[in-house]
């Protein structure tokens, strides 16, 4: 029985903390960081003040779990678009879904978190967004290694870097290009570069 009682004390508690997290993230995306406040999240997560700090310091840790919920996307929804498609092609759709999620994430909200100095979770290379990108490219790269020299580990950090850049870029414009379109093009060229040289094996 204490057994029991405890897997339900842990499962209520793992929905509570998602119901602060869902919370603050679409009050943030819809009225701004600043804005928010921790009374307004607890309000709309139906939790109270308590509550909130019982599972986050404050509304800035909120923000680093927001990658939670970005590895769990990839993982439930991008793993399986990839399925059966040529490398070059798995990489360019995951870049495109990589756009896509900081598109529905909200301009705001992904500024804080790409101009965040304290952000340190994009430099955290064991996340599941990681890992498939590097599984990706362990298929697609002959014996893990391109002609540069780079690893797929290397190759995986160097892709991240230019990625993270697009979507810089489109913060500093305010949004005001297709984020999405952007990242294609940019990802159809490296990968058809990438290709040419034989690095990456279209089947």
């Amino acid at each position: 029985m204490a057994r029991n009682g405890m897997t339900n004390r842990k499962k209520q508690a793992l929905k509570t903390k998602k119901k602060i997290l869902d919370a603050a993230i679409k009050l943030m995306q819809k009225q701004g960081i600043q804005q928010t406040t921790v009374e307004a999240i607890c309000k709309r997560a139906k939790v109270s003040i308590g509550s909130f700090y019982n599972y986050f310091k404050s509304k800035e840790e909120v923000l680093n779990s927001v990658f939670e919920p970005a590895d769990t996307y990839f993982h439930e929804v991008v793993e399986k678009e990839l399925d059966d498609l040529p490398s070059k092609e798995k990489i360019v759709l995951f870049f495109r879904h990589y756009a896509r999620y900081n598109v529905d994430t909200g301009l705001d909200f992904t500024k804080h978190l790409y101009f965040n100095a304290e952000n340190k979770w994009f430099i955290e290379r064991n996340r599941y967004m990681h890992t498939l990108l590097r599984s990706i490219l362990d298929e697609g790269l002959d014996h893990g290694k391109c002609d540069t020299g780079f690893s797929a580990d290397e190759m995986e950090e160097f892709l991240f870097l230019v990625a993270r850049g697009v979507v810089c870029d489109w913060c500093l414009h305010d949004g005001d290009y297709d984020l999405e379109e952007k990242m294609v093009m940019y990802f159809n060229n490296l990968t058809c570069i990438l290709c040419d040289a034989k690095n990456i094996q279209k089947n």
